[in-house]
């Protein structure tokens, strides 16, 4: 009952400030779309498509396979949690958590695991914070990558602590499975499977783009209704407007841009929590452990981050030297790299991964095979 009531009262109240402020709402929408146009569409969607393509035709199965021995010793989890791994260090928000449900609901992993792979698996990618922050907001490259390296680092710091944390379940693993690996197995129409990959990754951009206006309205109100707030508040609900308005800020200086940026981003902000929950909300993951796995996240990560600033400033002082731009950029103007250049980006990276992929099955497949003809000559030899 409070529930509804709560959910009727801000619908209810959203609506009138649409109604009230047209404009200040159609503003907002449109900036966050050209945003979503620009940025996430090319950044994102090819990797969507690879992701749902390799998944489908079996491929993670044997990367699975190839990655066991490393990520259990690592994470304590099952090789499965390496493919949504590093796709999502490459490509970001929300395409490791949304590969970890898929798995998820194909009984691939197991509830216990799919919670563990979560918390490493929900990270930005490199296109945005090295070159949107970095570049582009904050004007340094090492700021860039400073702001990377914490927040990878807090990742797998955060994915150590939560596989050490919690117990694996007895009979963790269901039979199904064994039922995906021998549907792979079959004959696969791939033109068929393309389609869907195409199909469902489109649809989820638009629900990644919905999520984006919906919170950018939510921005924009909370500005035209409230006095000065600090620069990072815009994070909590949007990483590219909160990283804007910190960078912006002249009073903080690069260590605490720094810092304040990592920490945002490792976080998400609830635009991104939301559009990871919306996927988690189909499987029986805990959303209360992922929460709790962004809040570690962000500590481990501003922590790094902090240290890491510490260093360079009393190796080098200058180095993460930047000035900042004045408040009246937008979204636009600091967030986006323009559209040709995330689409090449990403369409390259999605290239030499799945050349990385085939190789690493390849010689796996080879030492295989080759480790079962010297076991058969040894035995003929005992014979």
């Amino acid at each position: 009952m409070y529930k509804n009531f709560t959910a009727v009262f801000f619908s209810t109240a959203f609506a009138l400030m649409m109604i009230l402020f047209p404009s200040t709402s159609v503003n907002a929408v449109s900036d966050a779309l050209k945003l979503w146009a620009l940025t996430v569409v090319p950044s994102l969607l090819p990797f969507f498509i690879c992701s749902n393509f390799m998944y489908e035709i079996g491929f993670t199965d044997k990367l699975a396979a190839v990655c066991e021995p490393g990520v259990r010793k690592i994470f304590r989890t099952s090789g499965e949690c390496a493919f949504p791994f590093i796709m999502s260090l490459v490509s970001g928000y929300p395409v490791g958590v949304k590969i970890i449900t898929e798995a998820r609901l194909s009984g691939s992993l197991s509830k216990t695991d799919a919670e563990k792979g979560i918390s490493f698996c929900s990270t930005s990618g490199p296109l945005f914070m090295i070159g949107a922050v970095g570049a582009g907001m904050l004007c340094s490259e090492v700021m860039g990558w400073t702001i990377a390296l914490s927040h990878y680092t807090g990742a797998v710091l955060n994915g150590i602590f939560f596989g050490r944390i919690m117990k694996n379940e007895r009979g963790s693993l269901t039979e199904l499975p064994s039922v995906v690996r021998k549907r792979h197995a079959e004959d696969i129409n791939y033109n068929s499977v393309l389609g869907r990959s195409i199909m469902d990754s489109v649809s989820t951009l638009f629900l990644i783009g919905g999520y984006m206006a919906v919170f950018m309205m939510v921005i924009y109100f909370i500005e035209m209704m409230t006095a000065e707030m600090p620069p990072w508040y815009g994070g909590l609900l949007e990483l590219s407007v909160g990283c804007r308005d910190t960078a912006a800020y002249v009073y903080y200086t690069e260590m605490q841009k720094t810092v304040i940026c990592t920490a945002m981003i490792s976080f998400g902000g609830l635009c991104v929590l939301f559009q990871s929950m919306s996927f988690i909300g189909r499987s029986d993951i805990s959303i209360k452990t992922f929460l709790l796995s962004k809040v570690t996240h962000c500590v481990f990560s501003t922590a790094t981050a902090f240290i890491l600033c510490r260093v360079i400033y009393a190796v080098k002082p200058q180095s993460l030297g930047a000035f900042a731009y004045g408040p009246d950029k937008t979204v636009m103007e600091m967030g986006s790299t323009g559209f040709i250049y995330n689409l090449l980006f990403s369409g390259g990276m999605v290239c030499f991964l799945s050349i990385i992929f085939i190789l690493i099955v390849t010689f796996y497949g080879i030492g295989v095979n080759i480790n079962r003809v010297l076991k058969k000559y040894k035995n003929r030899r005992k014979i």
